[in-house]
């Protein structure tokens, strides 16, 4: 149910920025440099919430969040993923952390589900617009799909405390590496 609100919010969003950044933003005003603080931004606030998300200081919602809440986190991630392609799999899990109770292997299949539906909706953009590198995009896929495949079974044997760790080491030295 999450992704269907967070789907509501996101795809409009997504679309609407895309659609915004192509035909009314001036060629040049969104710089790389822009574009990488976004990231490095984003990254490093997904490692702060896990990590307080880890240490119990931010504690763990019994229900979940209102639908709106869900809708509107949606849209922060459909901007985000439409403008950076970060958020998805960082902002999105890191925001549905403190808005429900699912646990790491639910946030983690709840936000593929959603991620799979934000690329089938953005990719194109970035496609038409000749913004993709087919070989790279085509051999990250191959090694990304046995990748997935493996780390969807193990969260459900591995300790989720030891999961939840690990998420938070990988984040925060991705966060740091790209400040």
């Amino acid at each position: 149910r999450a992704v269907r609100w967070l789907a509501t919010g996101s795809v409009p969003a997504a679309v609407a920025s895309l659609v915004l950044v192509r035909t009314v933003v001036p060629p040049g005003v969104l710089l790389d440099g822009f574009t990488q603080h976004a990231i490095a931004a984003a990254l490093v606030l997904v490692a702060v919430v896990l990590t307080l998300r880890l240490t119990n200081l931010l504690p763990r919602r019994s229900t979940a969040a209102p639908r709106i809440a869900l809708v509107g986190v949606g849209v922060i991630v459909g901007v985000t993923v439409a403008l950076t392609s970060v958020g998805s799999g960082s902002l999105a899990i890191a925001m549905l952390g403190v808005l429900t109770p699912l646990t790491v292997a639910q946030l983690v299949g709840t936000d593929m589900l959603h991620a799979a539906l934000l690329a089938a909706v953005t990719a194109p953009f970035y496609v038409a617009s000749g913004n993709v590198d087919v070989g790279l995009a085509l051999g990250l896929a191959v090694g990304s799909i046995p990748g997935v495949v493996l780390g969807s079974r193990l969260t459900v044997v591995i300790p989720e405390r030891f999961t939840r760790g690990t998420v938070v080491a990988a984040v925060w030295l991705v966060a740091l590496k790209s400040l």
